[in-house]
């Protein structure tokens, strides 16, 4: 009959926005709607400041780095999240 049941499947559809191969040495603001994944290749440097808002969560690979005098903010703020 052409109809699909999903039964009790969930799907996560928390859109995921990479920010990649980055050496920041200034300040550097970084937002998405649900989810921002930061790296591979992520370094604040010294002097760089970043800030990192997603409506759902902040995810960082294995090679982020955060170098002396280097500082980071992340903020979780749910009225991004796409309606």
């Amino acid at each position: 009959d052409g109809s699909c049941d999903s039964g009790a499947f969930e799907h996560d559809a928390c859109a995921e926005n990479r920010v990649h191969n980055v050496y920041l040495v200034g300040p550097g603001i970084y937002a998405a709607p649900c989810s921002l994944r930061i790296g591979p290749d992520f370094v604040i440097g010294p002097g760089g400041n970043a800030i990192m808002r997603a409506g759902r969560r902040v995810v960082f690979d294995d090679t982020f780095a955060i170098d002396i005098w280097g500082s980071l903010t992340v903020v979780i703020d749910p009225s991004l999240l796409d309606p």
